[in-house]
C-alpha cells in the first residue's frame, strides 16, 4: 500500500461532508401531535446593518389549522415576542395570502399543511465578524380541528456574523414561496377574483371589519359579543315590548363560539 493512502480516506471524507447537502438553519422544534413550529432563517450569515428574514414555519397535521391575521367569525392569529441584542429591531409578519375555511353559519380563515408566515430582522450596524447575533422568541398559537388547542413555545437562532449575509439555499424555495403568496393590490381596472381551491386572492374587494370579543370579527350590522344586556325597547321584568312587524329581525343563526349577540 502507497504511504499516501492512509491520507486518502479522511481527505474523501471530508470532500463528502463538504458536498452533502446544506442543512436548513432553523432553531428547535417545538412539537405536538397536532402542528410542528419552528423559527426559521433564509441566511446562513447575517452582515452588520443588513435586513433579512426570519419565519414562522409551520407544519400542521391533517384536519388541523391556524388563523389568519383577520380569523374571521373567531380564532386568534400567531404572535411571535422577540428579545433581540441593543439597536436589533423586527417587524411583525408578512401574512401569505389565507384558506377560507366555513364552519357552520361561521367563516374563517387560515393556515393548513404548511406555511411560513415570514418577518424581517435588522441586526445592529456595530456587529463586527465573528460576532454571533441571537435571535430569542416567544410564540403562541391557536390549533383547530372540530375544537381548539391554545400551544406555545420558545424559540432561538445563533447566526454567525460574515461581512457579507450569506443565504441558505435550504430554505431559499419556503421564503419565496411565502413571498409569492402574500396579496397584492389590484391592478387598475381589474375586478377582484377568487383563487383555486377557495384561497383568498389579491385582487379580492376590500371590506372593514369590525372586532368584537378576543379579536372576533362581527358582521355588520350586528353588536358586539359579550354578556347579554337589557335591550333599550325592554319593558318591565326585562320582558321585550312587541316593535312593529315591519321592523322586527330575524333571530341570529346560533354560534358556538359565543353566548349571544348584544
Amino acid at each position: 500500500m502507497s504511504p499516501a493512502l492512509p491520507w486518502l480516506a479522511p481527505a474523501l471524507l471530508a470532500l463528502t461532508v463538504l458536498a452533502g447537502p446544506a442543512a436548513a438553519l432553523e432553531s428547535a422544534p417545538v412539537a405536538s401531535e397536532r402542528a410542528r413550529m419552528t423559527l426559521a432563517a433564509e441566511v446562513q450569515s447575517v452582515a452588520p446593518g443588513q435586513p433579512f428574514r426570519v419565519g414562522l414555519r409551520q407544519s400542521l397535521a391533517p384536519g388541523w389549522h391556524t388563523y389568519w391575521k383577520n380569523p374571521g367569525d373567531a380564532g386568534t392569529p400567531p404572535e411571535l415576542s422577540f428579545t433581540l441584542p441593543e439597536g436589533a429591531s423586527a417587524t411583525g409578519f408578512d401574512w401569505p395570502a389565507p384558506y377560507r375555511m366555513p364552519f357552520g353559519p361561521l367563516v374563517n380563515y387560515g393556515y393548513e399543511g404548511q406555511v411560513l408566515l415570514p418577518l424581517t430582522v435588522t441586526p445592529p450596524a456595530d456587529l463586527r465578524p465573528g460576532d454571533v447575533f441571537t435571535i430569542e422568541a416567544e410564540g403562541s398559537w391557536l390549533v383547530c380541528e372540530k375544537v381548539c388547542i391554545p400551544e406555545e413555545g420558545v424559540f432561538r437562532l445563533d447566526l454567525p456574523v460574515e461581512p457579507t449575509a450569506r443565504p441558505d439555499p435550504a430554505l431559499a424555495d419556503a421564503f419565496r414561496a411565502a413571498e409569492a403568496s402574500l396579496p397584492r393590490p389590484p391592478l387598475a381596472g381589474q375586478p377582484g377574483l377568487r383563487g383555486a381551491g377557495g384561497r383568498a386572492a389579491a385582487g379580492q374587494p376590500r371590506f372593514r371589519p369590525r372586532r368584537g370579543a378576543r379579536g372576533a370579527v362581527l358582521p355588520r350590522r350586528m353588536g358586539r359579543a359579550g354578556p347579554c344586556r337589557r335591550p333599550a325597547h325592554a319593558g318591565r321584568r326585562g320582558r321585550a315590548a312587541p316593535r312593529p312587524a315591519a321592523r322586527r329581525r330575524a333571530p341570529c343563526p346560533p354560534a358556538p363560539s359565543r353566548a349571544c349577540w348584544c
